[in-house]
């Protein structure tokens, strides 16, 4: 069965370097996932197992990518009347209990977050069953748990509610 999900977010940082190098970290992690893939899209064992090693992953969930839709010209701007900079972007997921996840504590945007501690997201999240909702957390690395942007609650991945 499967559960189609559409994810539109904004990718925010107040510091617009960590913001490109958020950018740039999902742009190689996409190739580094299509290196892995076969032409059917399948999961080539030994190249899969070898990008786990080069780049001290422990897990496929850390290697696997759906994708945000970054175009080659995509570049952070200062929203308008705001002291962040910001990139829109989209995913699309498949997310029956056998694929990567987009939202929820283990999906790949917690791994985004993660990896790019320094920005947060703001969004929306819809699936093919009329389910949806919004999306709105940071990580905090001092916590080590992940909060609304303003930091007062904790944050929301989708899916799966706050937690």
């Amino acid at each position: 069965m499967s559960c189609d999900t559409d994810v539109s977010i904004s990718i925010r940082s107040e510091d617009k370097a960590a913001l490109e190098a958020a950018i740039k970290w999902q742009i190689e992690k996409e190739k580094l996932w299509a290196k892995c893939k076969d032409k059917h899209g399948g999961i080539k064992e030994k190249e899969a197992k070898k990008a786990l090693k080069d780049h001290g992953l422990t897990e496929m969930s850390q290697l696997v990518t759906w994708g945000m839709d970054f175009d080659k010209k995509t570049k952070p701007r200062k929203a308008r009347g705001e002291d962040y900079y910001q990139v829109k972007t989209d995913m699309w997921a498949n997310e029956n209990g056998r694929n990567q996840h987009i939202t929820g504590e283990d999906g790949e945007l917690s791994l985004f977050l993660k990896a790019n501690p320094d920005v947060w997201i703001e969004g929306e999240w819809s699936s093919e069953y009329d389910m949806e909702g919004t999306i709105e957390a940071r990580w905090c690395v001092k916590k080590k748990k992940f909060i609304s942007p303003c930091g007062t609650y904790h944050g929301d991945l989708g899916g799966g509610g706050e937690w």
